[in-house]
């Protein structure tokens, strides 16, 4: 069937005879409706719904287009404690539908275990909510309403450089006001549009538009219906029977899990400049020991990995060490970013070059480079004990003078 075929039909309406004879400040106000929306779903402890998520448009991650496969099912979530690291209790049913056919797939997580039937492989993969394991949340978690899980919901649209009243829609029977919100450039995202219903202000629909960067242009629609909000939820709704048929495995993530450049191996020499223009060289760098951490502010592993390197670079701020964060896959803007979270070590923008020389297919992709220009550490992702075989590396290099 076709995607055009299955999305939800949305009747606008705009009564422009009556809206004439007003003023704009007869019309809703956005922020008003903003605060009723912040209101309304942080007064929710449970909700479940059927929800279908697509985007239109284009993404691309260094030489790779991603493909924009819609998702569609049903989702169940319990809020937990704010501070568990994915935010509530959850099992989602659901289908990622290809061109020739669909995909199956259920995960739940009890606040333990992220467990993930593939019924393609009949295989269920379980995991602790750590970096790795989160990855069994993908095709699911593009179905999730992402401010649920969050303390400050909107937080985004509460920073909108404007809102705007976008008029009214019936959505399945559901009457929204539709609230236009326009971010600033140092947002990955430039607008959204936000379908909240005129009854209980929960949302039905939003478009978030994303086209800051050439060749990643594309929009995002998430729809919900059948929302039902604080019911009953039981413990055992959040587990996953495995059929005695499937065989259960430890998911170990996927993709390349060691950097392509062996230890020994001389780094490859490159030019990037900072957020000044100031142009530099690996060779400029000679004698010193080099932490290169290829990462982009859209990477969650990435975004945990920078305190680490931040006290690697204090440690060794005046001893010939250096930590470099080369951009790479870059969508939002790095410098306010650093400037932000108050990180003083350099970065250099626009490495999708230097990240091809250096094998990089996946972020954070982190080496060290000796002295002598030869790689000494290297690995991708974030782990928790990254941070100290860095410092020991550093620390043996130094000592071997």
């Amino acid at each position: 069937m076709k995607i055009a075929s299955r999305i939800i039909l949305i009747v606008i309406v705009f009564f422009p005879l009556r809206l004439s004879a007003q003023s704009g400040s007869d019309l809703p106000d956005p922020e008003e409706i903003l605060s009723k929306a912040v209101k309304a779903i942080t007064d929710i402890k449970s909700i479940s719904y059927t929800a279908e998520s697509y985007d239109m448009g284009v993404i691309k991650y260094g030489e790779k287009y991603a493909i924009l496969t819609p998702h569609r099912g049903d989702v169940k979530l319990l809020r937990v404690d704010a501070m568990d690291p994915i935010g509530a209790k959850l099992i989602i049913s659901g289908k990622k539908v290809g061109t020739t056919q669909s995909f199956p797939f259920k995960v739940a997580y009890d606040c333990e275990k992220i467990t993930k039937l593939d019924m393609s492989k009949k295989t269920c993969y379980i995991n602790d909510p750590d970096e790795t394991g989160k990855f069994l949340l993908v095709g699911a978690i593009e179905l999730i309403l992402e401010y649920f899980l969050k303390d400050k919901p909107y937080e985004n649209e509460q920073s909108a450089v404007e809102s705007k009243y976008g008029g009214f829609a019936v959505i399945e029977n559901i009457p929204c006001h539709i609230v236009h919100f326009i971010f600033s450039q140092e947002s990955i995202a430039s607008e959204s549009w936000w379908f909240f219903g005129a009854d209980d202000y929960l949302p039905r629909k939003v478009r978030i538009l994303y086209d800051r960067l050439p060749e990643q242009k594309h929009e995002h629609i998430l729809i919900l219906q059948n929302i039902k909000t604080n019911i009953k939820m039981d413990n055992k709704e959040f587990s996953i029977i495995v059929p005695e048929d499937y065989q259960i495995k430890e998911y170990l993530g996927f993709g390349v899990k060691k950097p392509t450049l062996s230890i020994g191996e001389p780094a490859p020499d490159w030019t990037l400049s900072d957020s000044q223009g100031r142009k530099y060289s690996l060779r400029d760098f000679k004698g010193k020991i080099i932490v290169m951490d290829f990462w982009a502010t859209w990477c969650g592993p990435c975004l945990k990995m920078m305190p680490e390197l931040q006290k690697i670079h204090e440690k060794f701020l005046n001893q010939p060490a250096i930590v470099l964060g080369i951009c790479t896959w870059e969508r939002g803007d790095p410098v306010t970013f650093m400037k932000e979270k108050g990180y003083g070590y350099k970065i250099l923008l626009n490495g999708d070059e230097v990240a091809k020389k250096y094998g990089v297919t996946g972020i954070p992709t982190l080496y060290v480079i000796g002295r002598d220009g030869k790689v000494i550490f290297g690995d991708v992702g974030f782990k928790k004990d990254n941070s100290e075989k860095i410092l020991k590396t550093i620390e043996k290099e130094l000592n071997n003078r």
